[in-house]
């Protein structure tokens, strides 16, 4: 159904692009969003097809009808470290409690 998405690590660290090209699905939605033709956007970039802005639609929109749970499906393997997750979420936590030293808290107690 979507085979001109690609998901390549070596191009835009693997976001969702037009085959295999430099030019994201999120950047082609982008533009559609801000009122251009499919017309206009194969002017501007003459690799692209207006397939290309066809299926980068549906393709957003076929994202946008994934339940979150879904999307948690699809994505394993391809999230986070579990270290990356887990400093974060210490970070954010320490944040939350305040701290005397940056006058979050008063000193003391």
């Amino acid at each position: 159904m979507f085979d001109r998405i690609t998901h390549d690590p070596n191009v835009l660290a693997g976001r969702a692009t037009l085959r295999s090209l430099r030019i994201s699905v999120a950047h082609v939605v982008n533009l559609v969003a801000n009122g251009m033709t499919p017309a206009q956007i194969v002017a501007e970039h003459p690799d692209l097809e207006e397939e290309d802005v066809r299926q980068a639609l549906a393709y957003a929109a076929a994202i946008a009808e994934e339940r979150p749970a879904d999307r948690r499906k699809s994505a394993r393997g391809q999230s986070r470290p579990a270290h990356f997750r887990s400093r974060f979420r210490r970070h954010s936590r320490s944040r939350r409690r305040g701290s005397p030293e940056r006058g979050d808290l008063p000193a003391g107690g």
